[in-house]
């Protein structure tokens, strides 16, 4: 078959090595493009930020990279071990981004805990993820009058927390 290039075994390989470890018959043909786009994708990814965005480019380059390589150990090398290992690496990436993609989504609250996370929260810089958590624990919502009491200092139990929007 011309043009194939066939494995090289260890003695085979350690042949074409000199004493300093260099090619002496020379190099081996370049791999097919699938394997060059697959170092592609490698080489775009260590080019992500840290970022939620930057976290999310690097997946899907490491992503696309292995499912280059899972595609070139299957149409090429004709490697099973090669495919499985790249196609297992490209569905770790792919549930990776799914599961980034997810956190990303954006978090409303009804138009009183909107106002409460706006004017007592955000400045504070807790994420509305976090703010989410925390509300999430809130039994009830007591709206008092004026002549209610909520709580009188060293009489009232409390054992939850509690936020007083207005008042004294």
């Amino acid at each position: 078959m011309e043009g194939a290039t066939t494995p090289l075994s260890p003695t085979t390989a350690s042949s074409h090595l000199n004493i300093s470890g260099l090619c002496s018959s020379g190099w081996l043909p370049i791999n097919n493009i699938l394997f060059q786009v697959a170092n592609l994708f490698l080489l775009f990814s260590y080019f992500a930020t840290t970022s939620h965005f930057g976290v999310i480019y690097l997946r899907i380059c490491l992503m696309l990279g292995s499912l280059f390589f899972a595609l070139w150990g299957w149409i090429i090398l004709c490697a099973f071990d090669t495919l499985l290992w790249n196609s297992v690496f490209t569905i770790i990436n792919m549930l990776h981004i799914i599961i980034l993609l997810y956190q990303l989504r954006p978090i409303g609250f009804n138009a009183e805990m909107e106002q409460v996370y706006k004017e007592l929260f955000k400045p504070m810089k807790v994420s509305k993820h976090s703010f989410k958590k925390l509300i999430s624990a809130i039994k009830e919502v007591r709206i008092l009058k004026p002549p209610d009491t909520f709580c009188v200092e060293k009489k009232s139990r409390l054992d939850q927390l509690s936020l007083v929007l207005s008042g004294r």
